[in-house]
């Protein structure tokens, strides 16, 4: 499937409504964290990339956002519509970014998923920790050296 790399400011209203209805249908809907933040201003400045992947109807499948973050990028909101899950899309989706930012990367993972990460090269940053009622880790990805 084809993965959309889309800048915060360029990102089509259309878009950017499918990307923030499948966020909340994995984090709100399925996970139970709170709405208050479906679309911090972070997601609309030219320095996030949105990745996502779309069906024919424009609804998002599959995406993820990365934006600066102390001198990496931050790697968050990763989501997979619960119809696709065990397709390969969150896999093509982390082996796009790896390829289009190559420096150094950080996320806060679910626990439950840490697995995944660890699969890209992402090694845990200290203890778990509480983030809306769910265990997450942080972890870090260097990039190639110089």
């Amino acid at each position: 499937m084809l993965i959309e790399r889309l800048t915060g400011d360029a990102v089509s209203a259309l878009r950017l409504a499918a990307i923030l209805r499948l966020r909340a249908e994995v984090f709100v809907v399925e996970q139970g964290i709170c709405a208050n933040d479906l679309l911090p201003a972070i997601d609309c400045l030219a320095t996030t990339t949105h990745y996502a992947v779309f069906d024919d109807d424009g609804e998002a499948l599959a995406c993820l956002r990365t934006y600066p973050h102390d001198g990496a990028r931050k790697i968050g909101r990763v989501a997979t519509a619960m119809s696709q899950r065990g397709a390969g899309l969150g896999l093509e989706l982390m082996e796009a970014v790896i390829a289009a930012e190559p420096g150094r990367l950080v996320l806060s993972g679910q626990v439950s998923v840490e697995g995944f990460y660890t699969r890209f090269g992402f090694l845990r940053v200290g203890e778990p920790y509480v983030e809306e009622g769910i265990d997450h880790v942080w972890m870090e990805r260097s990039g190639p050296a110089r």
